[in-house]
């Protein structure tokens, strides 16, 4: 089991803020974060522990040497608004809502900010925490291998039940990008960019590149991508660093090829609610096989949402695979889908089995929790199921 360290019960001196922070707060630091918090022990801990799997999940695409910090990544947390926006006030970070990490030239005065009360903090944290991994490992990244990477990685959220990481990914800047013309579309554009002469919709087609080096069909551009870690300086300014960045993929890849290879995963790429809306047309005209693959990649994008199991269910009772329309019904309702129609379908399923004694458990929950809908319908099935299971 990982051993955290919990330093004291009260902020040192140093990093006392009279007047906002309680007199007891919590200190709380491993090898690779030091926390300091006016909250809880308890919560300084569950923090370390999202931050810990956010670190790991990070290094397995850099695999950058944890040995090489000189010193825990130092994070502040505030569960009062107030106190946070004044610790924030006159800073680069005033104004941000949930998180924001501050970076200065100076290592010891870096620092993750955290606002836990904030209803933005778990989006604002998961772009943060990564910002402030990725520049204590190279201090000046290329702004378009920040911003995009970010954004994509912002993706993993933390459950604290589970006590995990999920991932599901970010469209929500697909729409924008898709509607930019194709001159914006340009590789060497984004990659060039500096931190000052940045094109409009910088972050969302940083997010986009990104994207495609790591998801295209073409094998070849996740290697160049993983290539590029490598060429980065971590004591190099952000101009050499997005030079070196840019000689690297220059390398290995064709600009025309990439430009169009770029353009087109661009346009390629659905949304969640698309991949949904697609599927169900292919359904209802009958193309079982295309409505399955909609339905696989709207799983891929969102794995904790209740539909695609659903529509995935339907399509495994429609040719008979109960087992399987079982499992996917059930992940629909464990997920949140509506408990009458999900425990209706269960009954179906059920019954089509020959498991009659949990299909009158299902169907009767299904009438229990929707009567005006389910109540009738479940009562005529109920009425034609035999007393006992099929041998």
């Amino acid at each position: 089991m990982k051993r955290y360290l919990i330093l004291s019960v009260a902020f040192l001196n140093a990093v006392l803020l009279p007047g906002f922070l309680p007199a007891q707060a919590a200190e709380v630091r491993d090898a690779r974060y030091h926390i300091v918090s006016d909250g809880t022990a308890e919560d300084a801990v569950a923090l370390l522990k999202e931050l810990e799997l956010r670190f790991d999940a990070y290094n397995q695409l850099f695999r950058f040497d944890p040995s090489l910090l000189e010193s825990p990544l130092a994070v502040r947390v505030f569960h009062d608004q107030g106190a946070y926006e004044l610790y924030l006030a006159g800073r680069a970070g005033e104004g941000i809502a949930g998180a924001v990490y501050l970076h200065y030239s100076r290592p010891d005065l870096r620092e993750l900010v955290v606002h836990r009360g904030s209803p933005g903090a778990p989006d604002a944290l998961a772009y943060h925490a990564f910002v402030q991994f990725f520049r204590a490992f190279i201090s000046e990244p290329p702004a378009w291998m920040q911003e995009g990477l970010a954004v994509y990685l912002a993706a993993l959220r933390y459950d604290g039940d589970a006590g995990q990481l999920r991932y599901e990914e970010n469209m929500d800047a697909l729409p924008l990008v898709q509607g930019l013309d194709a001159a914006a579309l340009d590789p060497q554009a984004i990659t060039g960019a500096g931190t000052g002469n940045r094109p409009e919709h910088f972050q969302a087609l940083s997010w986009a590149l990104v994207s495609f080096f790591l998801n295209a069909q073409d094998e070849s551009y996740y290697r160049t991508f993983l290539e590029v870690f490598m060429a980065l300086s971590p004591d190099a300014g952000e101009a050499a660093n997005r030079e070196a960045a840019a000689r690297r993929i220059g390398r290995w890849t064709d600009p025309g090829r990439l430009g169009q290879d770029f353009r087109d995963y661009v346009a390629a790429r659905k949304t969640f609610p698309d991949l949904l809306r697609e599927g169900q047309a292919a359904y209802t005209q009958g193309d079982t096989a295309a409505a399955e693959l909609c339905f696989l990649a709207a799983l891929g994008q969102r794995p904790a949402h209740y539909a695609p199991y659903y529509y995935l269910g339907l399509l495994a009772y429609g040719r008979g695979a109960f087992d399987e329309a079982a499992a996917y019904y059930q992940a629909a309702l464990d997920y949140g889908a509506d408990r009458g129609l999900l425990n209706y379908a269960l009954g179906l399923n059920a019954a089509a089995r020959g498991w009659y004694t949990e299909a009158r458990d299902r169907l009767e929950a299904a009438a229990l929790a929707d009567p005006a809908r389910y109540a009738g319908r479940a009562a005529d099935l109920l009425g034609r199921l035999p007393e006992h299971d099929a041998p």
